[in-house]
């Protein structure tokens, strides 16, 4: 994800946005739906990244939120 928030810069055209200049739309709409494409996948990282914290959450942490260490077997 941060890769892709450098590659945003002046070097680098994303790939929605050249295909849609190319196309013939105008650049300033092509840079919008650019936005908002990049926009959602940070956000559908930051969701899966909730959801994965609380879902292991459980097993890490007991009902009185201490610490559930794994018992050493011999």
């Amino acid at each position: 994800s941060v890769n892709n928030l450098r590659s945003l810069g002046i070097v680098w055209i994303p790939g929605l946005m050249a295909g849609m200049v190319l196309a013939g739309s105008n650049p300033l709409e092509a840079a919008i739906y650019q936005f908002v494409v990049i926009a959602m996948l940070f956000g559908a990282a930051g969701i899966t990244g909730l959801l994965c914290t609380l879902m292991v959450r459980s097993h890490v942490f007991s009902a009185a939120e201490q610490l559930i260490l794994p018992r050493e077997e011999m």
